[in-house]
């Protein structure tokens, strides 16, 4: 194998010098009389065998073991599907479940105030119905949080509603926006995402939750961070393969959606569910209490001292 290995490296070098030399040549004649072109001819030529045959050994070397390559080898190579898939049904609908269990014990009273923003979180025509419900349960948990650190919370419909009494009350003011959707009767092959035989409708969510903190009198930002909510995907129909009456070789695939409604309502207050537990244990995570007193304890000296902090937007 070896020995048949040098023997193709021999014949490649060979070709390509011949090739080299021809050109060279061709370019020689055309410029007759021209010596430095010629000198700079030979010189690419030396420079394009060099580089030729560096080719031809790196092709052999690199990759030893290609062409030993299995189609095992192949598949565990596939992207790993980071969506979290559910299954639907068409007989029971999965109530929403807007309660998120959060465990903190009940610190006293610290003297410091914080203000919630109504939600504004803009959504697809088909969680319209739900965003209400969806946001008011979002914001009286996070309410909770605060609570159970010691802060009173006040609530505001919108920023405008703050008198200046409130902002220099209020150490920090919740803006909760975003944009939320689901995406409905995507076509797929669970199995192989690469297959152009898309055999199943799926549903799947898109967007991101955004919490921004800032300090009222200045509106400047204190803390904000995002959170992604497109990573869901609810399987509302898989199409199976069904032979006809006459039992030859024509063969048709259901495309009758039986209950698809019922499916995707399920599917919906599934994916709803799991973007909110997904958002609130954001929440949780990141407003601690030491994270928490890291900007108050800003904002209490940016009171009688203006720091550099970034504008609210």
């Amino acid at each position: 194998m070896l020995e048949i290995r040098k023997k193709k490296i021999v014949a490649q070098i060979d070709l390509l010098k011949n090739s080299i030399i021809t050109v060279s040549i061709f370019i020689f004649r055309t410029f007759m009389g021209r010596s430095f072109i010629f000198k700079k001819v030979r010189s690419y030529s030396k420079m394009l065998v060099g580089l030729g045959l560096s080719s031809v050994l790196i092709g052999c070397a690199m990759n030893p073991s290609a062409e030993t390559k299995t189609p095992n080898d192949a598949k565990n190579q596939q992207p790993v599907q980071t969506h979290e898939r559910m299954t639907t049904s068409s007989e029971h609908v999965t109530p929403l479940d807007f309660n998120y269990p959060v465990y903190i014990v009940q610190a006293p009273q610290n003297h410091h105030a914080v203000g919630i923003l109504m939600p504004h979180i803009q959504v697809s025509d088909n969680l319209k119905p739900y965003i209400d419900k969806f946001q008011d349960a979002l914001a009286n948990q996070i309410q909770t949080i605060f609570e159970k650190r010691g802060y009173q919370v006040l609530r505001f419909q919108d920023e405008k509603a703050l008198s200046e009494q409130d902002k220099k009350k209020i150490f920090s003011v919740l803006d909760l926006k975003g944009w939320v959707g689901i995406l409905e009767d995507l076509k797929m092959n669970l199995k192989d995402p690469n297959s152009p035989n898309l055999d199943t409708l799926v549903d799947q969510s898109s967007g991101s939750v955004w919490f921004n903190f800032y300090e009222p009198e200045s509106n400047r930002v204190v803390h904000d961070f995002a959170v992604e909510v497109g990573t869901f995907q609810a399987i509302t129909y898989t199409y199976t393969s069904t032979n006809n009456a006459s039992g030859g070789f024509n063969s048709s695939k259901s495309v009758i959606h039986e209950n698809l409604d019922k499916n995707r309502e399920d599917a919906i207050h599934k994916i709803l569910n799991r973007m909110y537990a997904v958002v609130m244990k954001k929440a949780v995570t990141e407003l601690t209490e030491e994270n928490i007193a890291k900007y108050r304890d800003a904002i209490d000296r940016m009171k009688g001292f203006k720091s550099s902090m970034p504008q609210k937007k």
